[in-house]
């Protein structure tokens, strides 16, 4: 346990240094992240289950796959910074792979069947559910400005602290649903791919995030009803990032992605919800941006 809160300070401290520097340099974090994630999503893959009747060639490409994906938010990044493209149509294509995964999930709880035949397209999957979701980041921090909105601190963007309250929603959402679930949970959610996980943490971390994103909302000058959804698109969009990922590991025959976080696991151990989260709410506030400025 003093390992994981240990790692969680250091992880926490890293995230508010990037996000509130610079876009350019939260940029190169989300990449690195991002490196990272394809990393253990492809050594999973590659070496623990090498898709059958794949060539070594093909199999290669594939591996090369989540890599390359990793670096589509540079160049969301340059194309935003060059205001040569509108961020509605990015925050729309950021956000259409999740219903995708949350199909494959429902899909999965029924069969247990994560990926299935869908192993031999290992990388293209990966490229598309790290290197897209991940991008909604570079979005949302490029935000400058809502109309009648206050940021708590004048002199910090306003697209810093849209990242990290809507990183706190999930984070609030993960953690009273992990407590309130060990101690209260008699019904369980997912059991086929996640027995830890029941309806009675979901609710609970509904609750908190519902909660933690009106407060934080009203600090910033919003509507209560901005913050309610945003608490709503962490608690219930988040337990399905979280689902999946038990999916594909449940598959795999793996405990965790990786042991880059002591005492969390891998990088997709950690990002599981926020990958899900991050493009709904991406969208959610470019939508409401361009409602408002009208």
């Amino acid at each position: 346990m003093q390992q994981r809160i240990l790692s969680a300070i250091v992880g926490i401290a890293l995230f508010l240094f990037f996000c509130f520097h610079s876009l350019t340099l939260m940029l190169c974090g989300i990449v690195l992240v991002a490196l990272l994630c394809a990393y253990e999503w492809t050594t999973a893959y590659s070496h623990q289950l090498v898709p059958e009747r794949l060539s070594p060639s093909a199999n290669a490409l594939q591996a090369s796959l989540p890599f390359l994906g990793a670096i589509y938010p540079v160049g969301l990044y340059l194309r935003l910074l060059r205001g040569d493209i509108s961020p509605l149509y990015p925050a729309i294509l950021v956000a259409l792979p999740i219903p995708v995964f949350a199909f494959l999930t429902l899909r999965a709880a029924r069969t247990g069947i994560a990926l299935g035949s869908l192993r031999r397209f290992y990388g293209l999957v990966g490229a598309i559910y790290i290197g897209l979701p991940i991008s909604s980041l570079v979005i949302l921090r490029s935000f400058l400005t809502i109309p009648s909105a206050k940021p708590p601190l004048a002199h910090t963007p306003l697209g810093a602290w849209l990242v990290l309250f809507t990183a706190i929603c999930v984070w609030t959402a993960d953690s009273l649903a992990f407590f309130i679930g060990r101690r209260l949970g008699q019904h369980k959610l997912a059991p086929t791919l996640s027995p830890g996980k029941t309806w009675e943490g979901v609710l609970g971390g509904l609750f908190g995030s519902l909660v933690v994103g009106a407060v934080v909302m009203r600090s910033l000058g919003l509507p209560l009803w901005d913050g309610l959804i945003l608490g709503a698109i962490a608690g219930v969009v988040g337990p399905w990032g979280d689902l999946w990922e038990s999916a594909v590991k449940r598959e795999l025959g793996l405990k965790d992605f990786g042991h880059l976080m002591p005492g969390h696991g891998g990088f997709l151990d950690r990002f599981d919800s926020l990958l899900f989260v991050l493009p709904l709410a991406c969208l959610f506030w470019v939508l409401l941006s361009s409602l408002l400025a009208r």
